[in-house]
């Protein structure tokens, strides 16, 4: 039986990354899940609990051998068996979350793994099978953003897409009449001058290769904030990625007390898929931080 350890991916730091996610499990943990077998789609993030001193497996269909697998940090030792197509997976330590990545023909399959001392949510086994249309769907979605022309930053229509992404949100006949649109949800939070500041979502116009992310700032303080959506950044694993075009509900970037802040990014040309992709935003220096800065010069 040959059996490979799998090495960790860290994922670089950022504001964002060092905040919890604020996804909620996707997959039950009850008694009755554990002789089921679950479809895996690359739209839909499975979390895998895991306990101290506890091994727990994951086995995937032997007709989709694994290709890659990529833990954004060690919280558990994970080890790949290639005979039977199975991961086990053995905490490091009694708490801790990180994204794991696992890709079966070329696509990306997201898992969360948490680790708790609650041992009545511990997944002992799981098995899992590829949702063959969910995937195949992706590869379509892929090769049409393919087929799009790169465009201008003075050529994307930002209130016009933001109108539509709205609109399809409350109107099930206009979305329907949307099929080039996608929308992931995300749901990051972090802190940034005192606020909460909102990671929701990503829109894919496939059609313009076109992904749109949109953030909500919460002032909760006493004194305005100047935040303008040029000095945020996106990354997808490693890679930064150029936001070509934004908008923001404020003319003049200044967040007053109590108001409620929308940011809109846009990414074009990039041929990056939104789905199985772990998105980090990146937020300008906040009072905190600048204040560490000075005090070391």
């Amino acid at each position: 039986m040959r059996k490979v350890l799998i090495l960790f991916a860290v994922i670089s730091a950022t504001v964002f990354a060092q905040q919890p996610m604020l996804q909620p499990p996707v997959v039950d943990n009850g008694p009755e899940y554990l002789n089921k077998t679950f479809e895996l789609d690359p739209n839909v993030t499975q979390t895998i609990t895991l306990g101290p001193g506890i091994i727990t497996t994951l086995k995937f269909d032997p007709r989709k051998p694994i290709e890659k697998i990529i833990s954004g940090s060690a919280v558990a030792a994970i080890e790949y068996d290639e005979e039977l197509n199975r991961l086990t997976l053995l905490p490091l330590g009694y708490g801790g979350k990180t994204n794991m990545i696992v890709t079966i023909d070329g696509t990306d399959y997201v898992f969360i793994v948490r680790v708790t001392k609650n041992l009545k949510e511990v997944i002992h086994t799981r098995s899992y099978v590829v949702n063959t249309i969910a995937a195949e769907n992706l590869m379509a979605d892929l090769r049409r953003q393919a087929n799009a022309p790169a465009l201008m930053p003075q050529q994307i229509d930002t209130v016009a897409f933001v109108k539509a992404i709205e609109r399809a949100r409350t109107d099930r006949f206009y979305r329907d009449s949307l099929q080039d649109l996608r929308t992931i949800h995300i749901g990051k939070v972090a802190q940034w001058n005192d606020c909460m500041v909102h990671f929701l979502e990503v829109n894919t116009f496939l059609d313009t290769d076109l992904l749109i992310f949109k953030v909500q700032l919460v002032n909760t303080t006493g004194f305005g904030l100047y935040c303008n959506a040029r000095q945020l950044g996106l990354r997808v694993g490693h890679k930064d990625v150029n936001i070509k075009a934004s908008f923001q509900n404020s003319p003049d970037s200044i967040v007053l007390p109590g108001q409620m802040e929308t940011i809109w990014l846009f990414v074009q040309g990039e041929k990056i898929s939104a789905a199985g992709n772990d998105w980090t935003l990146l937020m300008p220096p906040d009072k905190y931080q600048v204040r560490q800065i000075l005090g070391s010069k």
